[in-house]
């Protein structure tokens, strides 16, 4: 595409395919999942925005790196709202455990409403209760001792109605994934 001044500059979906170029999944997904929100959030539909990544994948695809970016795209989604969540649910998909909801609204004891960052139906749970819900802990939301007392409180009222928690830090999401995808496998098998 043309931008300012005649500069040539690639398409952010394109730019986004690029980063993704030769990642495993969980990184991959980062770059291609930031391009699908955002063109949600300017109103596209999430089905013809998937349906131009694949056509600009087949304009390249013999390419270095497509192999990746052509295995991440079914996993695609706008409902991520950070790299950490992308990242976290990349490794969950790449673990073969079943692949989470995004964005799963929820209702605690206390009537309130809330959204978790990835949600997974527990085996003997009805479909779409989101008895297990994964937070992508970034530690920017526990930086005030308010934030960190909010989170509590709001896990407490989720736990009161059978919900299940299991927490994942940046350092647990990028490099340590074992002992949370074991303890997601354990909630499961429970």
């Amino acid at each position: 595409m043309v931008g300012p001044h005649g500069i040539l500059m690639t398409t952010p979906l394109r730019t986004a395919i690029d980063l993704a170029r030769g990642l495993p999944l969980p990184f991959a997904l980062v770059s291609l999942d930031a391009a699908m929100r955002m063109e949600v959030l300017d109103g596209r539909v999430e089905a013809d925005v998937r349906a131009e990544l694949a056509s600009l994948l087949a304009d390249i695809h013999r390419s270095h790196g497509m192999k990746a970016v052509a295995h991440a795209l079914p996993f695609v989604e706008a409902g991520a709202e950070s790299p950490l969540e992308s990242i976290v649910r990349g490794r969950i998909i790449e673990a073969r455990l079943p692949r989470p909801t995004t964005q799963v609204p929820l209702v605690g004891a206390s009537g309130r409403h809330y959204r978790g960052d990835l949600g997974l139906d527990l085996p003997h749970t009805p479909p779409g209760t989101f008895g297990l819900i994964i937070e992508a802990d970034g530690m920017l939301k526990y930086a005030e001792e308010r934030g960190w007392l909010e989170e509590k409180s709001r896990q407490q009222d989720l736990e009161r109605v059978g919900h299940q928690f299991v927490r994942v830090t940046y350092v647990e999401g990028v490099s340590r994934p074992a002992p949370f995808l074991a303890h997601i496998r354990k909630i499961l098998r429970d």
